[in-house]
């Protein structure tokens, strides 16, 4: 008797369990730059979607509108513009498609392929209920202390630090 009622409660716990897994998955976290995102998102075929505004916004990005394209350029490219891509977005001239949905008067943009495509990262931690967006760009040097394009990454400066002993 208590065998049987102690394996329903491991069955039901388990059972518990994973649905609490598929519950945690459309629960996720998400932070651009290391800030938390608070506004709308969506996941359709596994992809994360936000509105082309906000993520733009985020991401301090460019955007332009080529014909039915949307063209975007990160800081370092001076302006967006590319070919032409059917349901799709252009990411700093190279052609991302299948990533553009037009939903409840917005426009909507997978982020995980447009991310890829501007050399950024994309992290989803499915276990911790988080994703992170961040890109990997360096500007452009503006003085011989800064960092020559190639030594570091993450917009990265040197850091100089003074020792001074006092006794």
């Amino acid at each position: 008797m208590i065998r049987k009622s102690v394996s329903a409660l491991l069955l039901l716990a388990l059972v518990a369990s994973a649905a609490s897994a598929v519950w945690a998955a459309d629960k996720m976290t998400i932070y651009i730059r290391n800030k938390p995102y608070k506004g709308k998102a969506m996941f359709r075929s596994g992809l994360l979607f936000l509105p082309l505004k906000s993520l733009v916004t985020a991401l301090d990005l460019t955007v332009t509108r080529q014909g039915s394209t949307w063209c975007v350029a990160d800081p370092a490219h001076k302006e967006a513009k590319g070919v032409e891509v059917d349901s799709g977005v252009c990411v700093n001239g190279l052609a991302v498609s299948k990533t553009v949905l037009d939903t409840g008067g917005e426009t909507w943009v997978a982020v995980q392929p447009v991310i890829k495509a501007l050399g950024g990262v994309y992290l989803e931690n499915k276990s911790l209920g988080m994703i992170d967006i961040g890109l990997k760009y360096v500007a452009p040097p503006t003085s011989a202390l800064d960092p020559q394009p190639g030594e570091a990454s993450y917009g990265a400066r040197p850091i100089m630090v003074h020792w001074f002993a006092s006794w």
